[in-house]
């Protein structure tokens, strides 16, 4: 966040993948199109995971006839394989 913020973006930050949908869905109801320039993603979230969050994602681009997002996706989660 401090990187991004240095380098003179806006950055919204959420606790889980409900926080994500719900922060778009409330900038699009307020005009903001679109809703971010990019979303990074984890898709390693509680309560709603980052899978289901880009679901519902692009079901509101297409409900709304928008055009889709960049989301850049990133995960924790590491294999010794």
């Amino acid at each position: 966040r401090h990187m991004l913020e240095s380098l003179g973006h806006q950055v919204c930050t959420v606790r889980n993948g409900r926080g994500a949908t719900e922060a778009i869905r409330e900038r699009l109801e307020a005009g903001k199109t679109p809703a971010f320039h990019v979303i990074i993603m984890d898709f390693d979230l509680p309560v709603v995971s980052g899978y289901d969050a880009v679901d519902a994602i692009r079901a509101l681009e297409k409900e709304r006839n928008l055009a889709r997002h960049p989301i850049v996706a990133i995960t924790a989660y590491s294999s010794s394989a």
